[in-house]
């Protein structure tokens, strides 16, 4: 008579702890400079990159508000700076040097992250052409699970855009002048945060400085364009794996359901050995 063996009890031990192994955080450097894999062309008011998995996707909006009090944030214009990285123009903002920067000259300043359907942490910001100063904040969305609407956030206060659903995360002087001079050089901000699901988000912004002045951060003298973004992806929105898309999960099995083939799989060897020895 055949017998027909299924798995071993190693290769069940091996495939259970496949199961409930923890998922390795996914990397992307998402490149805003001439030749990156989220170049712009010419001028927009939204940037949409795809990187490799067709849910691997990057939707980035650039907002300013004036500093005059109640004022909202309203959609401004990124475009390409070539090698120096992403610029900005908020609207009625010349487009010449150095007003076509990320600033906080007149308004505050700041890209708008969204990260579809993954949930990711940002690990690096790497500014390009700088300017002045380059003391650069950034946030987390910690709010509705909607997302943020920009234009209902009144301006660079920090209490407003913290009462609205973000968290500070850090700020960092990334001071790009050497000896009095603009400079090109490279400058990255690594964050540090660690690629954790509690650290995560689909929304982020990376921002001009706005917050109180201390040491060597300071507002009102900050100018910057984008080069990169680096971030680690923990998982989707509907807590599955990163660039999938969590409308479909039905269609995959969920951990716990694996884990329960797991089970029975352990426990048919155990009866095939007891038929065996009887």
């Amino acid at each position: 008579m055949k017998v027909l063996k299924l798995l071993s009890t190693g290769a069940v031990v091996v495939l259970t702890a496949a199961f409930f192994s923890a998922p390795v955080a996914a990397q992307t450097t998402w490149n805003f400079g001439d030749s990156g894999n989220c170049d712009i062309t010419g001028n927009t008011a939204t940037l949409n990159c795809t990187v490799g998995n067709a849910n691997n996707t990057l939707r980035a909006e650039g907002f300013a508000a004036s500093t005059t009090a109640g004022a909202r944030y309203v959609r401004g214009t990124l475009s390409n700076q070539g090698g120096s990285g992403m610029g900005f123009t908020a609207p009625g903002e010349s487009t010449g040097a150095p007003q076509h920067a990320f600033d906080n000259n007149g308004s505050h300043e700041l890209l708008l992250l969204n990260f579809g359907f993954n949930r990711v942490v940002v690990t690096g910001v790497t500014t390009g052409w700088s300017q002045q100063d380059t003391d650069v904040s950034l946030l987390r969305w910690n709010g509705a699970a909607s997302g943020p609407t920009m234009t209902n956030t009144a301006n660079f206060a920090t209490s407003s855009l913290l009462a609205a659903g973000w968290v500070l995360v850090g700020s960092a002087d990334l001071d790009g002048q050497v000896n009095g001079h603009n400079t090109f050089n490279n400058r990255t901000y690594n964050t540090g945060i660690a690629a954790t699901t509690v650290n995560s988000s689909s929304w982020w912004i990376i921002s001009s400085y706005f917050g109180a002045n201390s040491g060597h951060l300071d507002h009102g003298n900050d100018y910057f364009k984008l080069l990169s973004v680096s971030t680690a992806c923990v998982g989707n929105t509907g807590g599955g794996a990163c660039n999938t898309d969590p409308n479909r999960n039905s269609q995959v099995p969920e951990p716990g359901s694996l884990a329960l083939v797991a089970l029975a799989l352990v426990g048919i060897a155990a009866t095939r050995r007891r038929r065996t020895v009887a």
